[in-house]
């Protein structure tokens, strides 16, 4: 297999009001880890694609890299990751920035410096950034609200695999009941095999958050990605997600957000010119 580096063509300009997609690649090589802490300056995705390598940054964050795994760094970080000697090492990366990117981080939807996800399928993820980039070369302002709603649909659909690999395996358990079942904490404790106090103690040590935040957290997410995605009413949407009505959710989504869902849902489309025919 040949080394290879393609690079995708991108929009001349962006919308920096909102965001642009300013780089995006295919590259494939044999060796070749970095020697020297890159800066990129912008909001930077990794996906591995084939071989193993590893992942280290100037504050000493160390991760060993699998095809499936995804690396998000952001701006300011000193970083440089790859395969020590000859190995094979194949990678899709995207490189963004802009408002929109960085509320997702001012909002702690990811982590402070850098997060590493794992997806199931590697060529799967590619498909979709690159049906991303085909579909919207000529409308960057949609390139980046459809990089925005998958970013947060692989946020929501995979755990911070920075904290949660280490785990107990019955907190690492916990983070997939809290976020995909409407279980309450006290059952969760339960079937993690703790009383509440206990499991709510060990939670926030393990994580930095409690288990009510954790879950608070990921419905955030979760409602976003549906208000951008989903063709469902914000009222299915609020049943959906386990809201008693449409009134409830629109109070939680208000004060994580500042915005209601409908105006969330608006803004949206008019910055986009693209409505969604509900149900």
């Amino acid at each position: 297999m040949q080394s290879f580096h393609k690079r995708y063509e991108l929009p001349n300009e962006g919308n920096k009001v909102l965001g642009e997609v300013m780089m995006a690649g295919h590259i494939r090589r044999y060796g070749g880890r970095m020697r020297d802490y890159r800066y990129l300056g912008a909001h930077a995705l990794v996906l591995i694609l084939d071989g193993s390598g590893t992942y280290e940054d100037e504050h000493g964050r160390f991760a060993v890299l699998q095809p499936g795994d995804v690396i998000c760094i952001n701006p300011e970080v000193g970083h440089l990751y790859g395969t020590e000697g000859g190995g094979l090492w194949e990678e899709f990366y995207l490189v963004f920035n802009g408002p929109v990117f960085d509320l997702l981080r001012e909002k702690n939807l990811w982590g402070e410096m850098v997060w590493l996800l794992h997806v199931e399928s590697a060529k799967d993820c590619k498909k979709s950034f690159e049906s991303m980039i085909e579909s919207y070369r000529e409308v960057p302002l949609l390139m980046v609200t459809e990089l925005q709603r998958l970013l947060l649909k692989m946020l929501f659909e995979q755990q911070d695999m920075s904290r949660a690999l280490n785990s107990p395996p019955a907190l690492r358990k916990s983070l997939a009941l809290l976020a995909n079942t409407h279980r309450t904490v006290t059952q969760i404790a339960r079937d993690s095999g703790m009383g509440y106090e206990n499991f709510r103690k060990r939670f926030k040590q393990e994580y930095g958050i409690s288990p009510h935040q954790y879950r608070q957290k990921q419905l955030y997410i979760k409602a976003m990605h549906m208000l951008l995605g989903a063709r469902e009413t914000v009222q299915e949407i609020a049943h959906q997600l386990g809201f008693e009505d449409e009134y409830y959710f629109s109070r939680f989504f208000k004060k994580a957000s500042g915005k209601s869902p409908s105006h969330y849902r608006r803004a949206h489309e008019s910055v986009t010119g693209k409505k969604r025919s509900c149900k």
